[in-house]
């Protein structure tokens, strides 16, 4: 049969290893002196973090009792500006609803020819040496009703 394979567990661990102490050990250091022992405070912490336990009013099964406080509670009205929703509830309306905004242009071909309802004639339709003006031309002097005007 097979000798038993033995395991030396005296090798560290690679995340064991700490660079930043690795130049103490090549080169040499002055001497290190202290008074009185070295204690060893390695304390391993159980306790969970404060937002995962909850400890109830009362220890064990006992009801509680009544609490009281000795200072008294100041009630105050609520402000009316906690009553309006805030910054965050509001539907954000697209800036190019009310705006101008400079012309958009595409490179992309059409994939479908723009629709008019309207029965438009065409440019071969009309005849503009056939339009004929019953009336004579209208000339005026004068100044015509301007909004500029009422400021001088």
């Amino acid at each position: 049969s097979r000798p038993k394979e033995t395991k030396n567990d005296n090798f560290p661990a690679p995340g064991d290893y700490n660079p930043d102490k690795s130049s103490s050990v090549i080169h040499d250091t002055a001497p290190k002196y202290t008074f009185g022992l070295k204690t060893n405070v390695t304390k391993i912490v159980d306790t969970p973090a404060p937002n995962v336990y909850k400890i109830a009013g009362v220890i064990g099964d006992k009801k509680s009792s009544p609490s009281y406080t000795i200072s008294g509670r100041h009630k105050q009205p609520m402000d009316e500006r906690v009553k309006n929703p805030g910054p965050g509830s509001y539907n954000n309306v697209n800036p190019e609803a009310y705006k101008d905004h400079s012309p958009c242009y595409s490179m992309a071909a059409r994939t479908q020819l723009p629709s008019d309802a309207t029965k438009i004639p065409g440019p071969g339709v009309y005849f503009p040496e056939k339009v004929t003006i019953d009336y004579p031309p209208a000339h005026s002097f004068g100044i015509k009703h301007s909004p500029y005007s009422e400021h001088y």
